[in-house]
């Protein structure tokens, strides 16, 4: 996941930064800061826990970091952006 697409995940969702930082039990809104400005790697059970939060059901991680959801389908595929909902 990009770190654009978890800023716009965690905008659809409502959430400060400080908030989802309490949601995801990390120290403070200032990691979510660094993962969301890319000067820090976003760890992928967060990836996974941003994909439930947006999409109702955890995304896999891809060697790459990026997939997709075909809702309809029910199916994921790797290697493509997560189109998140502006």
């Amino acid at each position: 996941m990009k770190p654009e697409e978890f800023r716009k995940g965690r905008r659809l969702l409502g959430f400060s930064q400080n908030d989802l930082a309490k949601v995801f039990k990390v120290s403070s809104g200032r990691t979510i800061r660094k993962w969301e400005s890319g000067e820090r790697d976003i760890p992928g059970p967060a990836e996974v826990l941003m994909g439930f939060l947006v999409y109702g059901q955890p995304l896999p991680i891809s060697p790459s970091r990026t997939f997709s959801l075909d809702r309809e389908k029910g199916t994921y595929r790797a290697n493509a952006a997560v189109p998140i909902p502006e």
